[in-house]
């Protein structure tokens, strides 16, 4: 129990350090920067890395520095955020230009699946 109270007001003491989380913070959104390629969403990530940080900070063990542990969490917001967009892509590539919903993308007239759709979404694998 010890232990754990150490640890709490060690991170207690690096959050209020505002000098170490603004270096902190601009190292974590260059990091983002660089992998999303977009500074709107770095600094979403960075934002939800921190506040998940300090909302979980009970839970820093205190077996790595207080800025590995941050960047480990902003590495998991990085790895939502690309999966979110792969997933975003696959739905939208689904759509044809004058597509006006995606029911007619799936969907034969009498509401059954289309072979094309399935393969688009990966439903099946076809071998040609």
């Amino acid at each position: 129990m010890e232990t754990t109270d150490k640890n709490t007001a060690k991170v207690e003491s690096e959050f209020s350090d505002s000098a170490l989380i603004s270096q902190v913070r601009r190292d974590m959104f260059r990091f983002a920067n660089l992998q999303l390629k977009d500074e709107g969403l770095a600094e979403d990530a960075v934002q939800e890395a921190l506040i998940a940080a300090h909302q979980n900070r009970s839970s820093f063990n205190g077996e790595s520095a207080f800025k590995t542990w941050v960047f480990a969490i902003l590495k998991n917001k990085i790895i939502d955020i690309l999966r979110k967009r792969a997933r975003e892509s696959s739905v939208s590539e689904l759509f044809d230009d004058d597509a006006d919903d995606i029911s007619d993308v799936l969907f034969n007239q009498r509401g059954f699946g289309t072979q094309k759709s399935a393969r688009q979404v990966g439903l099946l694998q076809w071998s040609l």
